[in-house]
C-alpha cells in the first residue's frame, strides 16, 4: 500500500514572484519516492487532507494526477 505525504515547495514565477505551495509525495511499502506530483495548492490543509483521503482509499499511484485535476 502506498502513502501519501503532503510537501513543501517553495516555487517562483515572473507574475507572482516567490510563494509557498504544497505537493504530494507518494511513497511505495519500503518508503521509497515513486511520484511527486508539485504545485497542486498553497493551502496546506486542502493539500493534507488530499493525501488522507489518497491514502485511506488505497489510490494506485498511477491515478493521482486524475484525483488532483478532478479536486481542483
Amino acid at each position: 500500500m502506498c502513502r501519501y505525504i503532503p510537501i513543501e515547495e517553495e516555487q517562483y514565477t515572473p507574475e507572482v514572484g516567490r510563494y509557498r505551495t504544497y505537493g504530494i509525495c507518494v511513497l511505495n511499502e519500503a518508503g521509497k519516492t515513486v511520484e511527486i506530483l508539485s504545485d497542486i495548492s498553497t493551502d496546506f490543509e486542502t493539500v493534507s487532507d488530499l493525501a488522507d483521503r489518497c491514502t485511506k482509499g488505497k489510490l494506485a499511484p498511477e491515478h493521482l494526477r486524475d484525483v488532483v485535476l478532478n479536486t481542483i
